[in-house]
C-alpha cells in the first residue's frame, strides 16, 4: 500500500476523505464541512479525520494530507476562500498539501476520465458555487497567485440589484448559474412548495411531473449555464467541457437544450466543444488533490 494516500475534497456543503492510490478510492467516508468552526479548530477537524484512516492501520501516522479546497492557493496558504468559514492568507501546516479542488477535478479527469484524448481541457463544477479547471497541453493553468479559473467571478448581470455573490460582489456567474442560485431561485418563486428544497427535487419535480414552473425555473438555469459557458468557449476554445457537481448528474436532459443554447451564443457553431458529464462523478476531487506534488 505505498502508494496510498490520504486525500481530502472540502466543499461547501460536504466533505469526502479517504485513502487513494492513482484513479482507486480503497475508503471513503462524506461528512457535512464543519463550517461553524475557527480557522483552527478547522485544521484541528481535518486531523481528527485524517486519523480515521490511520487507524485502519494501513498507512503510518507521518502520511501527508492532500486536500482539494476551494479557494485561491499559492503554495500551503490558502488565500481566499469565499465559500468557506476561513481567514483569508490562512497558512495550512506542511503536512497538508494544498490544491484547489476544480483544478484537482479537472486533472483528474484529465489523466483518467472523460478528459482523457484531449489537449485543451475545462472542467466545470457546479454545487454551492461554480468551480473551474483549465488544462492546456497536459498543465494545470494556475495565473497569477493561483488565481486562474475562477470562471464563478466573471460578471454576467451587470444590473446594480443582480445577484450578490458570496465574494461580495453582484452578478457574478454563480451568483446566476450554481446549484445554492437554483434553489434560491426556486425558493423565491414558489415558496410554499416542498420540491424547491435542493437541486436533486427541482429536477425531480421537472422531470417527473413535468410541473410547469419548475419546467420554467430550471429552463432559465440551463440558459444562465449557457451564458457563462459560452464566454468559455469563446475565450479559450476548449476540446471539451466536462461537467462536474451535482448537475451532472441531471446531464442527459439539460445536455441537448445547453446544446441549443450554445449553438446560438458561442462565437461560431464549429467552436462548440465537446461536451461530457464527468467520468469520476464526485470522487475526481479526492483522486486530483492526491496527484499534488510534495512542495
Amino acid at each position: 500500500m505505498n502508494n496510498c494516500k490520504i486525500s481530502f475534497d472540502i466543499g461547501g456543503t460536504n466533505t469526502r476523505f479517504g485513502i487513494v492510490a492513482k484513479e482507486c478510492i480503497f475508503w471513503e467516508r462524506i461528512v457535512p464541512t464543519r463550517s461553524d468552526l475557527t480557522p483552527a479548530d478547522f485544521l484541528a477537524w481535518i486531523d481528527a479525520l485524517a486519523d480515521e484512516t490511520k487507524d485502519a492501520d494501513i498507512l503510518p501516522a507521518s502520511t501527508p494530507i492532500y486536500i482539494a479546497i476551494p479557494g485561491q492557493i499559492q503554495g500551503n496558504t490558502l488565500l481566499r476562500a469565499n465559500n468557506l468559514p476561513l481567514q483569508n492568507n490562512m497558512a495550512f501546516p506542511s503536512r497538508m498539501i494544498l490544491s484547489n479542488d476544480a483544478n484537482s477535478a479537472a486533472l483528474a479527469e484529465y489523466l483518467y476520465g472523460a478528459g482523457q484524448g484531449y489537449k485543451t481541457v475545462v472542467m466545470l463544477t457546479f454545487g454551492t458555487g461554480i468551480g473551474s479547471g483549465i488544462i492546456i497541453d497536459g498543465k494545470v493553468i494556475s495565473g497569477l497567485n493561483g488565481a486562474a479559473g475562477e470562471v464563478g467571478h466573471m460578471m454576467i448581470d451587470s444590473r446594480a440589484d443582480a445577484p450578490k455573490c458570496t465574494c461580495g460582489k453582484r452578478g457574478c456567474w454563480e451568483a446566476i448559474a450554481s446549484t445554492t442560485a437554483l434553489v434560491a431561485r426556486a425558493k423565491s418563486e414558489r415558496p410554499n412548495e416542498a420540491w424547491t428544497q435542493n437541486g436533486e427535487a427541482i429536477f425531480a419535480e421537472v422531470r417527473q411531473k413535468n410541473n410547469e414552473s419548475a419546467v420554467a425555473i430550471v429552463e432559465q438555469h440551463i440558459k444562465n449555464i449557457a451564458v457563462g459557458i459560452s464566454n468559455i468557449i469563446n475565450i479559450i476554445a476548449p476540446e471539451v467541457i466536462i461537467i462536474g457537481g451535482g448537475i451532472a448528474e441531471q446531464f442527459d436532459y439539460i445536455h441537448p437544450r445547453l446544446l441549443a443554447h450554445l449553438e446560438k451564443s458561442a462565437y461560431s457553431p464549429n467552436t462548440v466543444p465537446d461536451l461530457f458529464p464527468a467520468f469520476m462523478k464526485n470522487n475526481a476531487g479526492m483522486i486530483g488533490a492526491a496527484l499534488a506534488p510534495k512542495p
